[in-house]
């Protein structure tokens, strides 16, 4: 056994490196409450002129993104009562919805339960998961007999930057990806988007160092030969793992799923002997995960169009790189495992870009494009890194990458920090709430805003709920009499039969696409009556 020195030694600069890696892609979330603080300070009436001139959060509309608000409303929900069920409506507790995301809501949970402020749970939140996203691509690189500083630069820069380089291969629109991988590199050029790197949650940030963390196991197992005991040690994490991903989010189950099957089928097809651990790992995959498919497996209509799907059997040509590189890379991989799990990988987001054809319906095709490519960059650094000299030099490009990336969340900071605020009138009227009103109290308003983050920064719920089927299961039909009751407590009688005779004429299967998209369906924007109710769908 190792002295604890050397132990330490070869562990504690991948480890405070990872950590370093995580406090620059957190820089944001310090630096922008003290801008604010200084223009408070310093110039209070232009401050108090700002929309947002309230607190600093994260969870402003704004903010980082919409999602990031229903996502910290349902993991405060875990933390208040355990179960994370619809943090939003009182009698939502749908099995199917405490299904989804399950594990992730939980885990969120406990940060929310540490920490009183919902932007701390947020922050520590990120600083734990965004080092286990380093520490692994650090070791499927070691996997691939990368050596450990050139493999330590490789698995920073693809964190550090990972919005930049995923949008490099984009099928959809070749140019915008360019241009959008470039403003993200440089944010002098102009804010792109509202996240750097993986830190948005709950995907990539809390779902891909899980997936990664299979891979890895899953890797060290089919390096392993089948018969000894630590292989079947592995087998049992690996598959607990792979089938807890289904309660972390679909799209990291779906790919770790026909990943770990295609791995299971080359080496059958290879002539070697029966691989016992890696059908084991498949196995358990199968059977902790099957409590969510019968759930969940067969959506109803409704859910279906609240979760962005578009109904269509459709071949994408696209699939055909990654066939291709899946390919390439089984040419190439020999007997190196890290390779040929990106290769299944890549096969798997080419299956899954075409599951339409089965299924009838497609998700949006991104969710494959940033974990194939994720796998594809992987692989590249491994072919890459493997043909340079090892020396100091790796240690000091290593520096320059997280100098350049504290450069980039600077000027993120300096760019973005107006719109991440509320206004001091919601920050007052959340605070009241809080004070007063008693736990899940459910408070009635025709704000589509206001409604969203009342549960977080207060211990209430709200009339209706935003129809994203990862925070509610209340249907389309039940959201628009819940909106319709709304507007009848709070509009005078002649805006009010505007309403309902607007209500008349727009169903349940208009209704659930205008409460999940911004961009407005224009037949339906000329139909309807009043701003208010314009507001209150989060028609913009």
């Amino acid at each position: 056994m190792e002295p604890p020195s050397i132990v330490l030694r070869r562990v504690g600069p991948p480890v405070l490196i990872a950590l370093l890696t995580a406090a620059v892609l957190c820089l944001p979330s310090f630096l922008m409450p003290l801008y604010r603080n200084f223009y408070e300070r310093k110039f209070p009436q232009h401050f108090s002129s700002w929309p947002l001139n309230g607190r600093f959060t994260h969870f402003a509309w704004d903010g980082e993104h919409e999602d990031e608000i229903t996502y910290a409303a349902r993991a405060l929900e875990s933390a208040r009562h355990g179960p994370p069920y619809s943090p939003y409506v009182l009698e939502d507790r749908s099995p199917r919805l405490l299904s989804r995301d399950l594990l992730s809501f939980l885990m969120l949970g406990v940060f929310f339960r540490t920490f009183a402020d919902p932007d701390q749970a947020w922050v520590a939140a990120r600083f734990v998961f965004l080092p286990l996203a380093v520490l692994c691509i650090y070791g499927l690189l070691l996997l691939a007999e990368v050596r450990p500083r050139q493999a330590l630069f490789a698995a920073v820069v693809l964190i550090l930057f990972n919005d930049a380089l995923l949008p490099l291969v984009n099928f959809t629109a070749p140019l915008v990806g360019l241009k959008t991988a470039l403003r993200h590199a440089f944010w002098l050029l102009g804010p792109a988007a509202e996240f750097i790197g993986p830190t948005r949650f709950v995907n990539p940030c809390l779902s891909v160092p899980l997936l990664l963390s299979a891979s890895l196991l899953a890797i060290q197992i089919s390096r392993e030969e089948p018969a000894l005991a630590g292989s079947w040690r592995l087998a049992l994490l690996s598959g607990i793992l792979g089938g807890s991903l289904a309660y972390v989010h679909t799209d990291v189950w779906a790919v770790f799923v026909v990943a770990i099957t295609l791995t299971i089928i080359r080496a059958s097809l290879s002539g070697k002997a029966f691989h016992r651990p890696l059908f084991m790992v498949c196995a358990l995959t199968a059977v902790i995960s099957l409590p969510w498919y019968l759930l969940n497996g067969t959506p109803d209509l409704d859910t279906l169009l609240r979760g962005q799907v578009v109904f269509e059997r459709r071949f994408y040509p696209s699939s055909l790189f990654y066939f291709a590189a899946a390919f390439l890379l089984l040419r190439c991989a020999r007997r190196n495992a890290t390779l040929s799990w990106c290769a299944a990988v890549a096969g798997a987001a080419g299956l899954l870009l075409n599951a339409s054809l089965i299924r009838g319906y497609s998700l949006p095709p991104s969710y494959w494009y940033s974990l194939g490519n994720l796998f594809l960059f992987l692989a590249l650094a491994v072919a890459v890194l493997r043909r340079l000299e090892d020396g100091e030099r790796w240690a000091w490009l290593t520096a320059l990458a997280l100098t350049l990336a504290f450069g980039r969340s600077v000027a993120f900071s300096g760019q973005l920090f107006h719109k991440y605020g509320m206004p001091k009138d919601y920050e007052t009227a959340f605070q009241w709430l809080d004070r007063n009103a008693a736990p899940d109290s459910v408070v009635a308003t025709l704000d589509g805003e206001v409604a969203l983050m009342l549960p977080v920064f207060s211990h209430t719920k709200v009339l209706t709920a935003r129809n994203n089927p990862l925070v509610t299961s209340v249907t389309s039909a039940e959201n628009m009499a819940r909106a319709a009751y709304g507007i009848e407590l709070f509009t005078p009688p002649p805006l009010r039969a505007a309403a309902v005779d607007w209500f008349s004429r727009v169903g349940p299967l208009d209704f659930s696409p205008m409460q999940w998209f911004h961009e407005p369906d224009r037949t339906l924007i000329d139909k309807e009556p009043s701003g208010f109710l314009v507001y209150y769908l989060d028609i913009r």
